[in-house]
């Protein structure tokens, strides 16, 4: 009996190392997806701040640059955590390399990506996502959203945030979806500030505690800080305002992206 015990304890440390290992592959896979830094664009800074609840998770970023002026950005949730939607984004990820080229209609863009991942995706899996063509020689943004959360235009100038609201469904879900793409103009000094839900979701005791418009007072509050100060400075001010009402140290949940691109005059 005691053998018996002691070969089970000892299939059972393996296995739970190869899960172990798997998972850590699975993360450096997945980290691999994340673009290391932006592109280097003349008259732009970037800050961003990616982080999974788990060790890999359904929240994606990336940067094209097709010229020396002109750069695309997509964000992206994958519905779900973990592997599965981990797997999920890579196929999004090749999805977006195929199909965005920075000049055709981004509602076109986003309608054969929804086609593509509606019939490849057998996993109950969408995403939400937001695609952006920022053009700074004609200091304009196109933008498309597939239900995603309004990205910021935070105008310091005059301390505003301007909501870029588009309609559109989630992709991978229905076999036809209907988008809007819009272009606003942009100013010296705006910051655009894209993210995920997962900056603003935070259940405790069956409510969100946190919610869209505590979001937009952190962000205005350190609408003046330098750019990467800002990011850490409206994490910081998030996490504790979350603690004061928990009472305890905050343990994320939701996995979280953040995509700040600054316009320098």
């Amino acid at each position: 009996m005691n053998i018996e015990l002691e070969q089970e304890g000892v299939w059972l440390k393996k296995s739970y190392k190869y899960i172990i290992d798997e998972l850590n592959l699975a993360h450096e896979q997945q980290m691999a997806l994340i673009p290391p830094s932006a592109p280097s664009v003349k008259g732009l800074q970037t800050a961003c701040y990616y982080k999974p609840s788990m060790k890999v998770g359904g929240d994606y970023y990336d940067f094209f640059k097709f010229n020396d002026h002109l750069l695309g950005i997509v964000i992206a949730d994958v519905s779900g955590h973990g592997l599965s939607a981990a797997q999920v984004t890579a196929m999004v990820k090749m999805s977006f390399y195929h199909h965005f080229n920075g000049e055709e209609n981004l509602e076109q863009i986003l309608t054969k990506i929804n086609t593509e991942l509606f019939n490849t995706i057998k996993t109950g899996h969408f995403l939400t996502t937001f695609l952006g063509v920022l053009d700074l020689k004609k200091r304009k943004i196109r933008y498309s959203r597939a239900a995603h959360p309004y990205p910021f235009i935070l105008r310091r100038a005059n301390k505003t945030l301007i909501e870029l609201d588009t309609k559109g469904m989630m992709l991978g879900k229905f076999p036809q979806s209907q988008f809007e793409q819009k272009e606003i103009d942009i100013k010296s000094k705006d910051r655009i500030i894209l993210y995920t839900d997962g900056l603003y979701e935070v259940a405790y005791q069956k409510k969100n505690i946190l919610g869209r418009e505590k979001l937009k007072n952190f962000l205005l509050n350190h609408g003046h800080d330098p750019l990467e100060k800002f990011l850490e400075n409206v994490l910081e001010d998030r996490k504790k305002y979350i603690e004061n009402i928990i009472h305890e140290e905050y343990v994320q949940e939701d996995d979280i992206v953040i995509v700040t691109l600054e316009i320098e005059s």
